[in-house]
């Protein structure tokens, strides 16, 4: 089975066990799904031919892959993980095998440790464990000095791992780039694919289309389409001014001006049990977010969503829309969740919101791993702007 597959090929053999048998059945039947795919179904060719061989021939992933079964588990059971003995239990195994595993020549070992490394710090960070990911996020920083620095990574998709967590971190966290320098990433220009899935199309990206134009394409209301395109209008104003590396006060008051009269607009609106009224419904709420944190140079963590009731009625609106249809228009739906992710905690809803993050920022890296990051440095880059606005004392 799985196991003797692992343990043939494992220079580090993982225990062989019912539970760990258990454990490894209900990752390749229930975990596997949920993090490849963003409904669970249709899970990409990609992630199973390229993905999952490798983590059943790594030395460390199996282990990994045991203790997010264990979490999801105690998830589904209603327990929390900080305080469960079998997640605890197989966090300390991990570790201890990672630090043997470390004895080894650095040389030889460094990808498969940083690659360990980093899934490590996204299960934690989807489990509120701050503490301990930020200490594993200094110990691949310390592993990329140790090799010479980020250029020195020569395995692509290892450099693309990197990237992809530090950004969707400095995001969440409302802070700058960890792994990288923040400087570059502000005045590096943003990728606009030409052609591209009209699925992807974001309002954090300057897509050649707008929104009104794609009304009957991705099955969106006129009224959802416009606020669409006036958060477009607001985050490209932003990153189109930090990329040129220096602005005005009358810059800063158009932007504001233009934030304000975008808030105003959309503060009224009927509500709607319908589906398509949820999707309205909650890019209502993110674009008042959004407007609310730029005009007011307040950060994500402390508007709009730093208030848990407006956070649970977010929620309560969010989910009502399936998650297949959130599927069909990643591109809306990956700033929806970036907009609600800082402040989030360890709650289930909170761990829901940061893993559906990842998936589906995932889903559009697949296809073209630049816009998925564009995506991400357009949102912080937003989020720069106003941590620079606020220490200007420009608050409004």
């Amino acid at each position: 089975g799985i196991l003797a597959a692992i343990n043939n090929s494992n220079i580090a053999p993982v225990h062989s066990s019912s539970r760990n048998a258990e454990l490894f059945y209900f990752y390749h039947q229930s975990v596997v799904p949920i993090l490849a795919s963003l409904d669970g179904e249709n899970v990409p060719t990609k992630f199973l031919n390229e993905c999952v061989p490798w983590m059943i021939q790594s030395p460390l992933m199996p282990d990994l892959a045991l203790l997010t079964s264990v979490g999801v588990k105690a998830r589904l059971q209603g327990l929390q993980l900080a305080k469960c003995s079998d997640v605890l239990a197989m966090r300390s195994n991990i570790l201890s095998l990672l630090n043997q595993f470390l004895k080894q020549d650095f040389n030889h070992i460094y990808a498969e440790a940083i690659h360990f490394v980093i899934h490590l710090v996204l299960l934690e960070w989807y489990w509120g464990e701050y503490a301990s990911m930020w200490a594993h996020m200094k110990g691949v920083k310390e592993m990329l000095r140790l090799k010479g620095g980020f250029e020195s990574i020569k395995h692509p998709l290892l450099r693309q791992l990197l990237i992809f967590a530090d950004c969707q971190l400095a995001c969440n966290f409302e802070r700058d780039l960890f792994l990288h320098r923040p400087a570059t990433y502000e005045k590096k220009a943003l990728p606009i694919p030409v052609p591209y899935p009209e699925s992807f199309n974001s309002p954090l990206l300057d897509f050649s289309t707008p929104f009104v134009d794609l009304c009957e394409t991705l099955d969106l209301s006129l009224p959802v389409a416009e606020i669409l395109d006036d958060v477009r209008l607001l985050t490209t104003s932003i990153t189109s001014l930090l990329s040129r590396g220096c602005f005005s006060r009358n810059d800063s008051s158009k932007l504001e001006n233009t934030a304000l009269c975008i808030h105003n607009r959309i503060m009224n609106v009927k509500s709607s049990s319908s589906d398509a009224g949820f999707i309205y419904e909650t890019c209502r709420i993110a674009a008042l977010a959004y407007s609310s944190a730029i005009m007011s140079h307040t950060p994500f963590s402390q508007g709009y969503f730093g208030d848990e009731e407006r956070r649970q009625d977010f929620y309560s609106k969010v989910w009502k829309v399936s998650l297949t249809r959130w599927k069909k228009i990643p591109g809306i739906f990956l700033w929806i969740l970036l907009v609600a992710g800082p402040g989030s905690g360890n709650n289930p809803y909170d761990i829901y919101l940061k893993e559906k993050t990842t998936i589906t920022a995932m889903s559009i890296a697949v296809e073209d791993f630049d816009l998925a990051v564009g995506c991400f440095r357009a949102f912080w880059m937003a989020q720069r702007w106003i941590a620079r606005q606020r220490a200007d004392g420009g608050m409004a």
